[in-house]
């Protein structure tokens, strides 16, 4: 997910990831909200603004840190105490491609399979076509 803004302002000792429109389920209520992350001397480094939730912070550990000018974020297991809603905890793991069931690549490759008989068979059906119109003019 590419981040909608970077805040990244090393010399007033903190930058921020902001993410607007973020389709999910907030505190057991279904919606979109917005979450930004903070690090350094940026007062919270999880703010979420969401249906259920209101505008929550939580302060913390760092979340991310920039490698050649780009976040990165940290993986693991993050306890956040919040401002309004106590101790949460927070886990950030790496995202691996999404890797097609065995029942879709099958339907995938019979469906491949009937367009290629479909295609032999109408190739086909052309080459009887030419032989007949052939043989009708010589005939």
């Amino acid at each position: 997910m590419i981040p909608d803004r970077v805040n990244n302002q090393p010399l007033l000792g903190g930058s921020q990831i902001f993410f607007d429109n973020v389709a999910g389920t907030f505190n057991g209520v279904a919606g979109t909200g917005n979450i930004n992350f903070g690090s350094g001397d940026i007062l919270a480094a999880l703010n979420i603004n969401a249906p259920g939730l209101g505008f929550t912070q939580f302060g913390g550990t760092d979340l991310f840190s920039f490698v050649n000018g780009q976040p990165v974020f940290n993986t693991g297991t993050f306890n956040f105490s919040g401002i309004v809603t106590g101790r949460s905890t927070l886990t950030i793991s790496e995202v691996s491609a999404a890797v097609p069931e065995p029942t879709t690549w099958a339907m995938m490759l019979i469906g491949f399979g009937f367009i290629g008989g479909a295609m032999r068979s109408a190739a086909e059906a052309e080459s009887y076509r030419l032989l007949r119109l052939t043989t009708l003019a010589d005939g």
